[in-house]
């Protein structure tokens, strides 16, 4: 598998966050009560599996480096320097902004974006999803969004050390056992604990590491090359009966806990046509200059488009979050502007410098 930025799943990873950005910029704003209403949100409510399809992305990309590097000398101070300076400066800030705003007192007027938040600690060591599940509820707005930053974390701790530990033959027998449990986990987790801890999502990340595993094989990509149109079908056989069942059943039901295993081999051959069908038309949509764009600056982006939301509607409008009229509406449309401003900005003049930074760690 090359080692260079792939195109075309900078156009995944842009669709990624536009699932994200539409579940929280239209589904959660607008009421959708109603006939019309329930439809158009049967229509869309999918598109909360936006962390699905990165979980899927995380697991491909980070598994398939850990592989082609797990016998360099450097292996773990070179992989955990790098994490560590693309995933904490920026989230850090965030963290350190929440403070700074209630050492203000600005609390009370922002109360929708900054009520009841975990301790601080928590955030800072990335096991808030932990005290999410045991309280059931998500916490301030401003860092609700950071359980999956948490996920992900812990992910990257453990990881590196089963790839370096396990014998490379039992890998997908490891990742295939983690797959079939997770949704017997979440069916067996109260509440929230299903949707944010690592054992209850593994299934997702462990799909792309399935498919890093086997992706490095030649004579599976040739096999891939000679089933495009399988790979299309199974993505829809898969993704389409997902959709339906999104909001049949929670996820802490078995029903409901099937629907991010679903999603979660949906995604991972979308990962896998993006990939392989890199010259028929799915290629070049997902090399689209706007999926590209987005594909590029997509943590920043899902760091702080709630809390752009949480601070213009209380500014412009004093009230919390919601479309019901006109102004509303265009409230959300400044809003996701200037969060792909910012996020712009960011990569550009604050992550990107860092991430060149980071390359001088050499495996």
């Amino acid at each position: 598998m090359p080692s260079d930025r792939i195109r075309e799943l900078d156009g995944v990873r842009g669709l990624a966050i536009v699932f994200v950005l539409i579940w929280h910029y239209a589904t959660s704003l607008f009421d959708l009560r109603g006939p019309i209403g329930h439809a158009v949100y049967r229509s869309i409510c999918w598109t909360w599996s936006g962390v699905d399809l990165f979980f899927v992305l995380s697991g491909f990309l980070i598994v398939g480096i850990l592989m082609r590097h797990s016998s360099c000398p450097h292996y773990f101070r070179t992989f955990y320097a790098r994490r560590v300076l693309r995933i904490i400066p920026l989230y850090y800030l965030l963290i350190l902004g929440f403070i700074l705003f209630r050492s203000l007192g600005l609390q009370a007027r922002f109360y929708w974006l900054m009520a009841h938040p975990f301790p601080m600690w928590s955030y800072f060591a990335f096991v808030q999803n932990f005290l999410m599940g045991h309280a059931w509820r998500w916490g301030p707005p401003w860092l609700g969004i950071t359980w999956s930053l948490a996920v992900e974390e812990q992910f990257y701790l453990l990881m590196p050390l089963l790839i370096f530990a396990a014998n490379k033959r039992y890998l997908p027998l490891i990742f295939g056992a983690g797959i079939l449990a997770a949704p017997v986990i979440r069916a067996m987790l109260p509440h929230l604990c299903a949707t944010v801890l690592l054992p209850a999502r593994m299934d997702s990340i462990l799909i792309g590491a399935l498919i890093a595993y086997y992706f490095e094989n030649e004579r599976v990509r040739s096999f891939l090359l000679r089933g495009k149109n399988m790979l299309r079908l199974l993505f829809v056989v898969f993704f389409i009966p997902a959709c339906y069942m999104f909001d049949r059943g929670p996820a802490w039901k078995l029903g409901g806990s099937m629907i991010h295993s679903l999603l979660g081999i949906a995604y991972g051959f979308l990962v896998l046509i993006a990939l392989i069908c890199v010259s028929d038309w799915e290629g070049k949509f997902l090399r689209q200059k706007a999926l590209a764009f987005l594909g590029k600056i997509p943590y920043c982006v899902y760091l702080i488009h709630s809390l752009v939301l949480g601070l213009l509607y209380p500014l412009i409008l004093k009230q919390d979050p919601k479309i019901e009229n006109l102004n509303g509406f265009l409230v959300a449309c400044v809003a996701l502007v200037l969060t792909i401003f910012v996020a712009a900005l960011s990569y550009r003049y604050f992550e990107k410098p860092i991430l060149d930074y980071a390359k001088r760690f050499k495996y």
